[in-house]
């Protein structure tokens, strides 16, 4: 959770405040996504980006860059501010220098080219060639700006958040990057789900490991299909993707621990698979309508 993308770092954009997430992987390669954040104006050019074959999405999540310049392998190249919730996309085939004379929050992610290619595999979709969103044309988002917020709350809980949940997030970030700002077409969805022994061996493998940390690609294994294939099904079997069955299914256990034991909330949260108590407090409130504590005294009384 801690690791940095070399061509991201506090010291590079002059941001005090700079923490990375992996948010995903695809074909042995990392997403990452780095908030950043600075209050004082004022801060001069950025140390140029290293060369990668890679893109790097921005998304403000408040105005920045009333007046900022910004070059590309030192050429002039013409730039708007940000808005909230707008975005851009940068090649790091090329090297960028930026002047920023404004405070800032904002979100990079960083996506390198084998993670679109990968994603055209699995899709069995043709090779996609880029991501496109030049710095003068700006434009608001607000599928990432709610992407963007999720993954803020997940660094701020302090806990490494489940590979699963990072999966989901990870390829919801990537299919909207390759379908909006790229040339991927994706079909839709099967209509076919899990054949009873897919749907069988998968549930009793999460059954079996609810409170462990697993992704989408070993549960896509037990299966024999590709990863979209097997989110597809499942969701067409079960109503639901992987991560939210999952989710509901700690829940079923959290309360019966709840009614039946004497676990304290923290205990029954670890036993559940949860992250922390915070997060199971949250999941459950939103399920249930109630806090645990308060729901587990009001049944007992």
């Amino acid at each position: 959770m801690s690791r940095r993308n070399p061509n991201i770092t506090s010291e590079m954009v002059h941001a005090p405040v700079a923490r990375t997430i992996i948010a995903g992987r695809s074909k042995h390669t990392e997403i990452t996504a780095t908030y950043l954040h600075q209050t004082r104006p004022g801060h001069g050019l950025t140390h140029p980006t290293m060369l990668d074959d890679a893109f790097i999405a921005i998304l403000a999540f408040e105005p920045c860059g009333g007046s900022r310049q910004l070059w590309a392998d030192g050429r002039l190249v013409p730039s708007v501010p940000f808005k909230t919730g707008s975005t851009c996309i940068f090649d790091l085939g090329q090297r960028w220098v930026s002047e920023i004379c404004d405070p800032f929050r904002n979100m990079h992610f960083y996506v390198p080219r084998g993670a679109l290619d990968g994603l055209a595999e699995m899709l069995d979709g043709p090779r996609v060639g880029g991501l496109l969103l030049a710095p003068r044309d700006k434009r608001q988002d607000p599928f990432l700006l709610n992407l963007g917020h999720v993954l803020i709350s997940a660094m701020d809980r302090g806990a490494e958040p489940s590979r699963l949940f990072l999966d989901h997030i990870g390829k919801a970030i990537l299919v909207h990057l390759a379908t909006g700002y790229g040339s991927l077409v994706t079909r839709g969805a099967s209509p076919g789900g899990l054949a009873p022994w897919q749907l069988r061996r998968v549930i009793d493998y999460m059954t079996a490991n609810l409170a462990g940390d697993f992704g989408v690609a070993e549960l896509a294994q037990l299966t024999g299909l590709s990863v979209g294939h097997f989110t597809r099904a499942f969701r067409s079997s079960t109503g639901l993707p992987p991560h939210r069955w999952l989710m509901a299914r700690r829940v079923d256990k959290a309360r019966d621990l709840l009614l039946n034991t004497e676990l304290t909330l923290a205990e029954v949260a670890s036993a559940c698979g949860f992250v922390d108590q915070s997060h199971f407090t949250r999941l459950f409130s939103s399920t249930m309508g109630a806090p645990p504590g308060e729901w587990r005294r009001e049944r007992r009384s």
